[in-house]
């Protein structure tokens, strides 16, 4: 299982209070169903996203915002889907059978910056 979080849960958010709450509670969610699923042989991980190119994001991708956000990633730049696919279609295939109670951060390196 996957779950899809954010790099909201992890850092938190200006303005959207009730988002990162949310993905905060996802990350809870991730590791105690590792805890518990585990004997059932079910792995349960998060895919923490950053700011990835979709309709969602497009306020704080426009010039207004964008440099202050790509400041932030250490890619200097926004991730698109397909960045963030093959990574979450990673720890639904075999080679993560290992993997469990953990949170990929698929964010160019946004949730390691201040």
């Amino acid at each position: 299982m996957v779950n899809i979080s954010s790099d909201a849960g992890r850092k938190g958010t200006v303005g959207q209070i009730n988002y990162g709450a949310a993905k905060s509670g996802m990350l809870g969610l991730t590791m105690s169903a590792a805890r518990e699923w585990g004997r059932f042989n079910i792995n349960v991980n998060s895919a923490c996203y950053g700011l990835v190119e979709t309709p969602m994001t497009e306020t704080i991708r426009q010039e207004k915002f964008r440099d202050r956000y790509l400041d932030q990633i250490p890619l200097r730049r926004f991730s698109r889907p397909e960045d963030v696919a093959p990574a979450t279609c990673f720890l639904l295939s075999d080679a993560a059978a290992y993997i469990t109670g953990q949170h990929l951060a698929i964010d160019g390196g946004f949730h390691i910056t201040a």
